[in-house]
């Protein structure tokens, strides 16, 4: 009996603390490390992009001016009717020049003012490419050093490539629609990657996709292969992963297809004459 009173003694003396898991204690710090080498990621980003600005605009008063840079920027001076008369006799779709008529319009029509534009364009592509490894490499049950190893990471290093690459930079210094082209094919594969991936905010990230590829079939010529490509992409993807009626999951697919091609029927028939010549 006394044996048992001092165990229930003791036992009412000595408070019970809770233990704390271990794996929460370990992981806190952790976490914490990982989202600061994110932020820095981030900065680091921020980094390239200035640099790359920086190259694309260095020489851009010291290049020569070539001829098709000149056919562009006298293209623009025109009125918009005689203008898009004329781009009828060229070989090219007419979303740059309209982009470059509005652009002279508040920056003025002088050749820095032009290759500032692809300049632009050519830092944005930059940011494109970051955004669409990243996504591309991003898995939803990935953590935050996965993340950063297998996404972010790439995402950097692509960007920095491209960022320092010279053929890039080259066309970035002349007044031509392929520094617009680059940037739509790399964003318009983003927002597909994004609406292929994410259950939420379908609708928005579908209309974006083609808002951007019809920007991009306007362009270039080569912008027809290219969407092309990423609907084949988006419907082997969508059959493959779609659980249940296949229909489905090609709907907005399908439903996005038919107004990128609708978007492209008013040039339609000028664009054929122009493959024929």
């Amino acid at each position: 009996m006394q044996a048992h009173s001092s165990i229930l003694e003791d036992t009412a003396v000595s408070p019970i603390i809770p233990q704390q898991k271990p794996e929460a204690c370990s992981q806190r710090p952790e976490n914490l490390n990982w989202k600061s080498v994110s932020i820095l990621s981030r900065w680091l980003m921020v980094a390239i992009l200035v640099l790359a600005g920086f190259l694309r605009t260095q020489e851009i008063s010291r290049v020569g001016v070539s001829f098709d840079e000149s056919f562009c920027q006298r293209m623009v001076e025109f009125s918009w009717r005689e203008m898009i008369d004329r781009i009828g006799d060229d070989t090219h779709p007419p979303l740059f020049y309209f982009v470059l008529k509005i652009w002279g319009s508040v920056l003025g029509n002088g050749i820095i003012a032009g290759r500032l534009l692809s300049a632009m364009l050519g830092t944005a592509s930059v940011g494109g490419i970051y955004a669409f490894v990243s996504a591309a490499y991003t898995r939803r049950q990935d953590s935050s050093r996965q993340r950063l190893l297998e996404a972010e990471m790439p995402a950097l290093l692509a960007a920095l490539m491209m960022a320092m690459a010279p053929l890039q930079i080259f066309w970035t210094l002349q007044i031509r629609m392929y520094s617009l082209t680059l940037a739509l094919t790399i964003w318009s594969a983003y927002f597909l990657i994004r609406a292929l991936h994410n259950s939420v905010n379908q609708t928005t990230l579908w209309f974006l996709y083609g808002l951007l590829a019809s920007g991009l079939i306007h362009s270039h010529p080569v912008g027809l292969f290219m969407v092309a490509a990423q609907f084949l992409y988006a419907i082997v993807y969508r059959w493959r992963e779609q659980q249940g009626s296949k229909f489905e999951g090609l709907k907005p697919v399908i439903f996005c297809a038919c107004g990128v091609w609708l978007s492209f029927q008013a040039w339609l028939p000028v664009f054929l004459e122009q493959k024929n010549r």
